[in-house]
C-alpha cells in the first residue's frame, strides 16, 4: 500500500521530450508567466523550447538533456 511508483531522471526527460508540444503550447503562452512570480520554466522545457526556436541545435539539446538525465536524486 505504502509503495509508490517513481521515474527516474532518465524516464522523466524520455516522458518530458515525449508530451512536449510546442504548437498547443507556444513559447510565448509558456514564457509569460515567469516575471509575475512563477519559478519560471523548468530546465528541461527550457531546453526543447530552445532547440524548437532553433537557439541550440538538436546535438546540443541532446547533450543537454542527457546532462540532467544523468542526475538522479
Amino acid at each position: 500500500m505504502n509503495y509508490i511508483p517513481v521515474l527516474n531522471s532518465r524516464q522523466f526527460i524520455q516522458a518530458a521530450r515525449d508530451v512536449f508540444d510546442p504548437v498547443s503550447y507556444p513559447w510565448n503562452t509558456t514564457s509569460a508567466y515567469t516575471g509575475l512570480g512563477s519559478t519560471g520554466v523548468p530546465p528541461h522545457e527550457m531546453i526543447l523550447y530552445n532547440q524548437y526556436r532553433g537557439i541550440i541545435s538538436a546535438a546540443q539539446a541532446n547533450a543537454s538533456l542527457d546532462s540532467l538525465a544523468s542526475i538522479n536524486t
